[in-house]
């Protein structure tokens, strides 16, 4: 009895799929395949140049920004910093930064081959906030 109605409700012919029709749906799994696979490698190549980039970094210049950083170093006094650590001639900027002896005699050096206006203002405020 419901197979009398189900029949009776189909008003359109019957359509058979043939095997020529059903191989467009394997082409968007061959798409969506190759997308991935673009993406994947994609991720792949971006993963290798940040970690090459995190391994060819300057050590010292990145310890010296991370310590400057966390004492909370203005970026004219970091500069100056800089010019203080080439006067020493053995320092590194992050080791005058940790070194309150290392960054005397930094000054001292820098004192004896000429002071600006600029830097002396510069080096007074170091000096002051540094507690030399």
């Amino acid at each position: 009895m419901n197979a009398g109605i189900l029949l009776a409700s189909v008003n359109q012919p019957v359509h058979l799929v043939k095997g020529d029709e059903v191989a467009g749906s394997s082409t968007a799994w061959v798409v969506l395949a190759i997308v991935c696979l673009v993406a994947l490698i994609a991720i792949a190549w971006w993963g290798v140049a940040l970690y090459s980039a995190r391994t060819r970094r300057d050590e010292p210049e990145h310890a010296f920004k991370s310590v400057a950083r966390a004492l909370a170093v203005p970026a004219a006094m970091c500069k100056l910093i800089r010019k203080l650590a080439q006067a020493h001639g053995g320092a590194t900027p992050a080791g005058l930064l940790l070194s309150d002896h290392g960054l005397t005699t930094a000054i001292a050096a820098y004192e004896r081959n000429g002071v600006t206006k600029g830097d002396q203002k510069l080096l007074e405020r170091l000096s002051r906030d540094f507690g030399l």
